[in-house]
């Protein structure tokens, strides 16, 4: 294939295609001289079909030698032989002429060093420096003079070439014939400087059409010709020289320091000369190209010789959808934080190169990370291409070496600057081998294989947090690894996760490699699938809302410490065991864990009849072990491993014993994995007689008399029956408890309803829940008739005296056409709505109220009623909520997942108990189900005073005094219960909560329904307007939009509001112009995207009330015509701050006492004079410490507006610094401006 510069004349390297890895060669003499022909303008050229270069991001090529005195061409006559049109005199004093044929010219030279690209195929590039070698001052003045260039033009055309414009220079060769070529450098000499002084050369490329015309205008302007010079008159020789122009703008990697993104152009050609392509799911980067840079583009010693690893972005999505900008978002966070790990320069993390965006591979475009390749792979390919590794003391100490720098690495990351850094996926894939220098391939069958340099990789999972509250959520990380999973991952779902979360998955990493260590890779297999027997198994068991250590895993571990000399008391591999066992795979997180669960309880409080707890048990003798003292930290695990590999002058043998029959122990081992035996299952009742089980039994039935009885099985047995006995398949799948209750119910059958109404009378007859009799009614309601009636309902609009029962309902709109009441539909639907038009959500609504018996369906014009929203829910007797549903077409009466459950059968009255798999999960089934994403549900649930969630498993029901589950199963949880009070938000206020704990939870609150779904953006401060209100009749403070003012602390505390650290920028909401609704920049309820708060600490900072002041006034309404009745909504007419303004001066990068987080950072002012601070508060110190070194909490703002009584500011962020950085004695009356 040739070049994109091959013409008669022009022919580039040739290529070894039985070796990719092959470097190119160079194109036979023969050859090149049988193209050695000059072009004219009638002849084509390859390029010419292409379309114009179009202007992009612009990459700054690498600096040429600017060593030589650059002479300006006025300095020099134009009568020395050289006029626009490129003519001159034929002068050749030196007798250089004629030579042509005898001397390879430097355009042959440049072509025969043109590199094929290994990643962008039928695309070259000339490696960096090779012009530095080829145009010396002598090669340049002979080219010129081989061109028909005057001897005294020639001189003063090298001087300027040599000066910077190589590259120019070398573009104009490959591209132009003779007399463009001398006109093409003419007009690049005699260019006038740009505006920064600078004159035109290499620094000006790339060059495209825009930056021609601006080059030509200049020079028009100076010289007063109005006429193009010919050259650039024809799009044909603008095209390939634009074209040609890539070849030498090819980047040297890693790029300059400082550089966050290697922005290049579309037609960038990357300096890689061979690729291997590995199609791999790995997130949201599907494709990893193994790479071979040219050595000369890799200016950092370190990479030189090695391949790289090229990972690409899916881009999936059109530009400019709000799908392709998640794609952007989900890319610059993890460039983000590989580009932040990478400043700790740590020898077991991945090796960071660079990110690059904009550049086209496979004519689609691509955003790139680049990492040095692992040429020994992940642990599990290591692992695979090394199954029976021989075991010596040398192996086990490089084991251990590498345990300890991966320690250290994870002691940094968890503890790097001012927070930390959770890795969140590590696993064997996660973990990469680099081989060891000296013995990079010299493994052979006689020698213990290179373990290498163990390094953590796949980074951008990585969660950047400070100390994770109770309340804090998961928000990110979305493609973690189920199996390496940490307990409180299953038990807390996206609850908080502190760092620890990783020590339980390096205790499954280091407990692998040593069971490949000990007994190679069949056994680890063997292991593994024990463990799984799924494909998603974890390394834990969990039931309800516990967890334990699996036991294939617990018991492993102390077949190896009781059985194997390798692991016992005094050795290395016994004490990392040890360590694995009683500090790293641990459930307990210890003391100072601030997660919190739910507590489960079995049975109901109604009278029904005792049905026997059932739970699992270990019986026999075993491995005692004491309670843990919780999961060590990370720099715990680093000290442990500090000591295990210091730790060498215990024995001789503290390595390596090689003692045992290693046959012997491998096969006793494996026959742990066929006979492990499950705990034993026991009913207990009053009594307990054992009787005897058959398992040949009915597949769907047991038969049994369960006034007591007692199973005992092995493993190998129930493997055996699981397949034909439904029981046995049961206890092999099962956990630690197993609860009773209900087994599955049939949706919307007679059992199903008769236990709804049953929830609702119980409630009634115990409970505080239900609605005042005098509850206000909404302005409209649907009459759904009787169950009897004919199949339509009606709108109806409530009179005054009117008292009755009504159902709400919460439902997801969805993507379709919306059913809704409007101004237009109105009348329509007063006189009747068919059944069977209602999406089938709304039709399930109708039957479950008609089935519960309340004539009063849910609403009739929801929009209208949003502003009465605390009226309309917390006065319904009740609330449907349709979890399942993701939209108003899908319904939630659907069939249900199905759930395996096994009927034990009393042989005398027939009476019976089920066992099923344990599936009450109200956090998994109902709070991150479809509805709980939207943003008013939060609200809905809130105000609720008792809710019936139909999910996809089963029907919770949620009132006052706790959750209950169609498995008759009891919840209580103390987090979840505040937002299920019946009159929120009585039960947090009427607990002793402080009035710090109220703060916290209410900040919780304002961050997880930012991170809340809204059809329309500009619902977010209505969505949540009702509970708003709520929070401050408890608060007793006034304030709107998500701020609180009680003339204390309220007001600066809930300013300081952040956007949240995984949201790169927020979005400013745009609300719709027939709306007075215009938020203040000081409220998060003017962006989207979600927030979170500054950190501070409680009782610890003085808020200076006297430097901020808000002005609040009753909001006024307006009307919401989006659907015709909309909702009401607030006016920021009168809503404003008044600040005193500081001065404050930007602090050197890097300072940890200075931190800004700007909520749009793209549209910070650049002018940093522009900037103001209001102090909020400062952290309380001793009287003794100066203003100087205390540390500000502040409002940063922006001049938006210069009146004559205030000026007009805008927030732009928040953050925190030290007071030497703040102006703080000089103000003046004139500081005290607006805030807008």
């Amino acid at each position: 294939m040739e070049s994109p510069f091959a013409s008669s004349r022009k022919r580039p390297r040739s290529f070894s295609q039985d070796n990719p890895h092959q470097l190119p060669i160079p194109v036979r003499e023969l050859e090149l001289r049988q193209k050695r022909l000059r072009l004219d303008d009638n002849h084509a050229h390859p390029l010419d079909s292409q379309a114009s270069v179009s202007a992009g991001s612009l990459l700054s090529p690498p600096s040429s030698n600017l060593n030589y005195t650059y002479q300006p061409p006025q300095a020099i006559s134009d009568a020395s032989g050289f006029d626009d049109n490129g003519e001159g005199d034929d002068s050749d004093p030196e007798g250089l002429y004629g030579q042509e044929e005898e001397v390879k010219g430097l355009s042959d030279q440049i072509q025969i060093s043109l590199v094929k690209s290994g990643l962008q195929f039928e695309r070259v590039f000339l490696p960096e420096g090779v012009l530095d070698k080829l145009l010396t001052r002598d090669a340049v003045l002979k080219e010129l003079l081989r061109n028909s260039i005057p001897y005294d033009k020639a001189l003063c055309l090298v001087d300027y070439i040599m000066c910077g414009a190589k590259k120019l220079f070398a573009i104009a060769l490959l591209s132009l014939d003779n007399r463009k070529l001398h006109a093409a450098l003419d007009e690049f000499w005699k260019a006038p400087v740009d505006k920064f002084g600078r004159p035109f050369d290499d620094r000006s490329l790339p060059l495209d059409e825009k930056k021609l015309d601006d080059l030509l205008e200049r020079k028009r302007r100076m010289s007063g010709k109005p006429v193009k010079p010919a050259i650039w008159r024809s799009s044909v020789t603008i095209n390939r020289f634009l074209t040609d122009q890539w070849a030498f703008l090819a980047p040297t990697l890693p790029p300059p320091p400082g550089t966050f993104v290697l922005e290049v152009c579309e037609q960038t050609i990357l300096p890689f000369i061979d690729r291997n392509e590995i199609v791999d799911d790995v997130g949201a980067f599907g494709v990893v190209y193994e790479v071979t840079p040219h050595p000369s583009n890799i200016t950092d010693g370190r990479l030189k010789g090695f391949h790289i690893a090229v990972k690409r972005l899916k881009l999936q999505h059109t530009k400019d959808s709000p799908e392709r900008r998640e794609e952007e978002l989900a890319w610059k966070r993890e460039v983000s934080t590989h580009h932040d790990i990478a400043q700790m320069n740590h020898p077991h993390i991945i090796d960071f190169v660079a990110a690059i965006r904009g550049v086209v591979i496979d004519n689609a475009p691509a955003h790139l990370l680049l990492f040095r390749w692992a040429d020994q792979g992940n642990l599990n390919s290591f692992w695979k291409n090394n199954p029976t590794p021989k075991v010596s003391a040398q192996l086990v100490q490089e084991m251990m070496v590498q345990f300890l720098g991966l320690a250290d690495a994870l002691d940094k990351l968890h503890n790097w600057k001012t927070g930390s850094y959770r890795h969140s996926d590590i696993k064997p894939d996660n973990i990469l081998s680099f081989s060891t220098p000296a013995r990079a391939g010299q493994m052979s069958s006689d020698e213990h294989p290179d373990i290498g340099t163990l390094k953590l990789s796949d980074l951008g999972l990585a969660k950047y947090h400070v100390e994770a509250t109770g309340y804090r959520h998961q928000t990110s990380a979305k493609y973690t690894t189920h199996r390496y999973q940490a307990p409180e991952a299953a038990i807390n779902g996206d609850g908080a996760r502190s760092t620890r979360y990783d020590i339980w998955s390096m205790g499954c990493v280091m407990l692998e490699f040593v069971i490949w260590l000990l007994y190679g890779s069949d056994t680890l297999k063997r292991f593994n699938l024990q463990i799984t027997n799924k494909a998603n198994g974890s390394w834990f068991t969990k039931s309800g809302q516990t967890a334990k250590l699996h036991d294939t895993v617990a018991l492993t571990m102390d077949f190896m410490l009781a059985n194997d000399p390798e692991c016992r008391d005094g050795t290395a591999i016994g004490e990392l065991i040890k360590l694995v066992r009683g500090r790293l795979l641990v459930v307990h997180l210890g003391p100072d864990r601030k997660l919190k669960r739910a507590e489960t309880f079995n049975g109901v409080d109604s009278p029904a009849t005792e049905i026997p707890s059932i739970q699992v048990q270990q019986v026999g003798d075993g491995f005692v072990k004491t309670l843990p003292t919780g999961r060590a930290t990370s720099e715990e695990l680093h000290e442990a491993m500090k000591n295990i590999v210091a730790n060498v002058e215990r024995r001789d043998n503290y390595w390596f014993t090689g003692e045992g029959n290693r046959d012997l122990i491998l096969q006793e081992l494996r026959k742990l994995f066929t006979n492990t035996v499950k705990p034993k299952l026991r009913v207990r009742t009053p009594t307990m007689l054992p009787v005897d089980v058959c398992l040949d039994i009915d597949p769907t039935t047991l038969t049994l008399d369960w006034h007591g009885f007692q199973i005992e099985d092995t493993w190998g047995d129930l493997m055996r029956s699981k397949e034909k006995c439904s029981f046995c398949d049961l206890r092999w799948k099962m956990g630690d408890t197993v609860k009773i209750g209900l087994p599955g119910l049939t949706v919307s059958d007679d059992q199903h309803l008769a236990l709804m109404r049953g929830w609702l009378k119980y409630c009634d007859g115990h409970h505080e829940c239900k609605p005042r009799p005098d509850a206000p009614l909404p302005t409209r309601v649907l009459d759904l008739g009787t169950t009897g009636d004919d199949d339509t309902i009606r709108l109806r609009e409530t009179q005054k005296g009117d008292s009755f029962h009504y159902i709400a309902l919460s439902h997801c709109w969805g993507k379709n056409e919306h059913f809704s009441t409007t101004a237009f539909n109105l009348q329509d639907h007063m006189r009747g709505i068919q059944v069977a038009r209602l999406p089938k959500t709304f039709q399930h609504a109708v039957r479950t109220s008609r089935s519960l018996g309340i004539r009063i369906g849910p609403g009739g014009d929801f929009d209208k009623q949003s502003a009465k929203m605390e009226e309309v829910f917390s006065s319904a007797y009740c609330v449907i909520a349709a979890s399942s549903a993701r939209g108003q077409g899908d319904g939630f009466l659907n069939p249900r997942r199905k759930c395996d459950y096994v009927k034990v059968v009393n042989a005398t009255d027939k009476a019976g108990v089920y066992v099923s798999l344990f599936r009450d999960d109200f956090k998994e089934h109902v709070l991150n189900s479809p509805l709980s994403e939207r943003g008013w549900v939060l609200q809905e649930r809130a105000l609720a005073r008792r809710t019936i969630y139909f999910t996809e498993w089963q029907t919770y029901w949620e009132c006052g005094d706790g959750i209950r589950c169609e498995t008759l199963t009891r919840m209580d949880n103390k987090l979840i219960s505040y937002l299920g009070d019946p009159d929120f938000p009585q039960k947090l206020s009427g607990t002793g909560s402080n009035r710090g704990e109220k703060i916290r939870f209410y900040e919780d609150l304002y961050r997880h329904y930012s991170r809340l779904s809204l059809t329309w953006k500009k619902d977010r401060p209505v969505a949540i307007a009702a509970l708003e209100k709520r929070l401050h009749r408890d608060l007793k403070s006034s304030g709107k939009f998500g701020v609180f003012d009680d003339n204390r602390s309220l007001l600066p505390r809930s300013l300081l509001w952040q956007r949240g650290e995984e949201v790169p920028s927020l979005t400013k909401i745009s609300f719709p112009p027939e709306t007075s609704m215009r938020l203040p920049t000081w409220s998060w309820m003017a962006y989207d995207g979600g927030i979170d708060f500054l950190d501070l600490p409680l009782g610890e900072v003085d808020w200076d009330v006297s430097e901020i002041k808000g002005n609040w006034t009753k909001p006024q309404m307006t009307l919401d015509i989006r659907h015709g009745l909309g909702p009401p909504q607030q006016s920021t007419q009168e809503a404003e701050l008044m600040a005193k303004t500081r001065n404050f001066k930007p602090a050197m990068s890097g300072t940890t006492e200075f931190d800004i987080i700007y909520d749009i950072p793209d549209q910070v002012p650049r002018d940093s004079a522009s900037l103001k601070c209001v102090l909020v508060g400062k952290l309380r110190v001793n009287s003794d410490v100066p203003k100087e070194q205390t540390t500000y909490y502040v409002l940063v703002i922006a001049l938006r507006q210069r009146l004559l009584m205030a000026d007009m500011y805008e927030r732009v962020g928040v953050g925190r610094m030290l007071g030497e950085y703040i102006d703080l004695d000089n103000w003046l009356p004139r500081d005290w401006v607006k805030i807008k």
